[in-house]
C-alpha cells in the first residue's frame, strides 16, 4: 500500500496518537509494577545496544529491563519522561532542552561501514567509496531512525546524491543481505557483534 501526501500527513498525526497511549499504558505498568529492581530504558538504535542488554541481563538477573524504541520525532516532541532511567542514544539524537538536565557517558565510538554477503565483490575490499553504492541495491534503516538520518547526512557531506533506497528494519535488510537481494548501510560496532559470515566494510 502505498500512502499519498495527504495519506503521509495524517499518519503522522495517528502515529504519535498512538505513541501517546503507549507512553500512558507504559505509565500504568510501571505504577502497577511498583518494583525497585525494574530499569526502564529507551534507545534510539536498539540494534546497537542488543549485546549490552544482553549481557547486562546475563550479570544482573535481579534487574528485569523494558527497553523502548524512539523514533527522532518523537525524541524532538518531548517524549523522554521520567520514566526511562537510561536513554541508550548518540549524543546528538538528544534534544538539547532534554541533555541539559542529564547526564552522559560515552560507551564507544562507532562509524558507518556497508554490509555486503560474503560473494559480493565488496566483500574482499578494505573499504568502499560512497559513491560506488549509488550504483548498487541499497537497504536503509527505517525513516525517522537516528541511523537513517546519520546515513543521510553522509550523502550530503560527501556531495553525493541520496540514492533510491529500501527502506525497513534491521533484521529485515540483513535477512536481505544473507539473500544477496543487495547491500545496507550499518555501524562498525553492530558487525563486531555479528558472528554470521556476512562482511562488514568501511
Amino acid at each position: 500500500i502505498m500512502l499519498n501526501p495527504q495519506g503521509e500527513i495524517f499518519l503522522r498525526y495517528v502515529n504519535q496518537m498512538f505513541d501517546a497511549l503507549e507512553c500512558g499504558k507504559k505509565d500504568l505498568l510501571q505504577n502497577a509494577i511498583q518494583q525497585k529492581k525494574h530499569i526502564w530504558i529507551a534507545t534510539t538504535t536498539s540494534n546497537l545496544w542488543m549485546d549490552l542488554i544482553t549481557e547486562f541481563s546475563q550479570a544482573c538477573p535481579q534487574y528485569t529491563l523494558s527497553c523502548t524504541n524512539l523514533n527522532l520525532d518523537k525524541l524532538s516532541l518531548g517524549f523522554l519522561s521520567a520514566q526511562y532511567a537510561f536513554v541508550l542514544a548518540a549524543e546528538e539524537d538528544i534534544p538539547p532542552a532534554s541533555a541539559e538536565d542529564m547526564e552522559s557517558i560515552v560507551l564507544f565510538e562507532d562509524r558507518p561501514v556497508v554490509m555486503v554477503h560474503p560473494d559480493h565483490p565488496f566483500a574482499s575490499r578494505s573499504s568502499v567509496d560512497i559513491q560506488e553504492l549509488t550504483q548498487q541495491t541499497l537497504f536503509l534503516p527505517m525513516q525517522g531512525t537516528a541511523q537513517y538520518e546519520r546515513f543521510v547526512k553522509l550523502f550530503i557531506a560527501n556531495g553525493v546524491a541520496f540514492p533510491n533506497a529500501t527502506s525497513c528494519s534491521y533484521q529485515f535488510y540483513r535477512n536481505l543481505v544473507e539473500d544477496q537481494m543487495g547491500i545496507a548501510f550499518s555501524t562498525e560496532h553492530t558487525g563486531r557483534n555479528d558472528r554470521s559470515n556476512i562482511r562488514y566494510i568501511p
